[in-house]
């Protein structure tokens, strides 16, 4: 079955590589990885704005190619996951497939997100969730779960990954 890869994977230093170690991972399990940059969309003669769009709908593209997903919630930019990430669990989640979440961070998002708040007087989720209710709440919509590390890791870390991997193809039987 194809496995879709979100996260923000394709814009560490080194995704190609990344991409290659994830996909080899599924593999093991008997899954066929779908990584974001398995295909590219060529910018030529096209604004930044719609190579961006044409990106996106390539990404889409990809995603209802597939029969389930591997999230990485990870924080990106913040405290929270990457906003692209979230758009993308939200089209899996509509499209009813399975999707299984892993992070790097195993904190509670008011953990992560009470430095961010914009006030005193704002408040923040307190639901021990691993990112907003509405993340962790697709993804059991989907009859996934989100898996986290004992401690926090780097983002390169493979072994959140390859809880997620193992968890799915176990779902997937």
């Amino acid at each position: 079955m194809r496995i879709y890869l979100a996260g923000p994977d394709v814009f560490h230093p080194d995704a190609g590589t990344l991409g290659t170690e994830k996909k080899a991972i599924c593999a093991e399990c008997g899954l066929a990885g779908v990584f974001p940059l398995d295909e590219t969309v060529p910018g030529t003669g096209l604004s930044p704005r719609e190579h961006g769009l044409a990106i996106a709908a390539k990404d889409m593209r990809l995603i209802r190619s597939c029969g389930a997903a591997l999230v990485n919630l990870s924080p990106y930019l913040g405290a929270s996951m990457d906003a692209g990430t979230a758009v993308e669990l939200g089209l899996i989640a509509a499209l009813g497939l399975p999707a299984f979440g892993y992070s790097c961070d195993p904190r509670p998002f008011e953990a992560r997100a009470a430095s961010a708040l914009p006030g005193p007087d704002w408040r923040g989720e307190n639901f021990g969730l691993c990112d907003n209710l509405m993340v962790e709440g697709a993804i059991a919509a989907t009859g996934g779960r989100v898996l986290l590390p004992e401690t926090p890791c780097a983002f390169e870390d493979l072994g959140p990954f390859r809880m997620a991997v193992q968890a799915l193809a176990f779902h997937l039987k």
